[in-house]
């Protein structure tokens, strides 16, 4: 069991390493030693939940707005299907998410994009909402300082049957915020992987186009979000 024990240990030592190569304290995921807490869930009719258990991992998805950090600028996303012959309606979504470093201000804004199927990755932009600021915060985790974020939408989306993505970024000033990362599901893989992308490669890693989450991280590779 101890030997168990320093092998995991040593490959988190070595992975948190990797994410840190060539861009300092600026890594790409973040880990913690325990899950954050788990709220309940959003008052009304769920349509597709893999929101809670929350995962160990966070990864970041942000769109820096200050100069020094533009090329870092980056996007997870996470796929879901509506079953043959349904059609879903959405005007909520709920994610979760954590600072890397709590420098005492909030994100500006958040950014969220909905993406058709292309094989397995997110293809185009079928529908886009940015700079978006109608949501709720709930606090998880005062000293993770790790959030559920309760997002209406303008109006109300229809999805036919079939295969599709959702990313959501937050909008945030590096120098002000620091970083956010979208907290990953705890448990087995739910459709494909999660997937990111950082296309002025400013964290050096070379995953300029969407790569899937076992390329990045060990453990955890869907993101946590509910659909309403």
């Amino acid at each position: 069991m101890r030997k168990f024990t320093l092998v995991i240990a040593l490959a988190i030592t070595i992975l948190s390493t990797i994410s840190q190569m060539g861009f300092g304290q600026q890594a790409i995921f973040g880990y913690n030693s325990q899950p954050a807490q788990n709220s309940s869930a959003r008052n009304g009719e769920i349509i597709y939940d893999q929101l809670f258990p929350l995962g160990w991992n966070y990864m970041v998805s942000q769109q820096f707005t200050d100069p020094g950090n533009l090329n870092k600028t980056s996007y997870a996303a996470d796929d879901f299907t509506v079953p043959s012959g349904e059609s879903w309606d959405i005007r909520y979504i709920d994610v979760a998410g954590q600072y890397f470093e709590w420098a005492g201000t909030p994100a500006a804004a958040f950014n969220i994009y909905f993406y058709a199927d292309n094989n397995g990755v997110p293809g185009d932009a079928i529908h886009t909402f940015e700079n978006f600021t109608n949501y709720n915060e709930i606090l998880l985790d005062e000293t993770l300082h790790s959030y559920k974020y309760e997002f209406m939408l303008p109006a109300v989306i229809s999805f036919t049957s079939g295969a599709y993505w959702v990313s959501v970024q937050a909008v945030a000033d590096y120098t002000v915020s620091n970083q956010w990362g979208w907290y990953s599901h705890q448990g087995t893989t739910i459709g494909n992987e999660f997937h990111w992308k950082n296309p002025g490669n400013g964290f050096e890693t070379g995953n300029i186009d969407w790569t899937a989450a076992s390329m990045i991280l060990w453990s955890d590779f869907n993101l946590a979000f509910s659909l309403y």
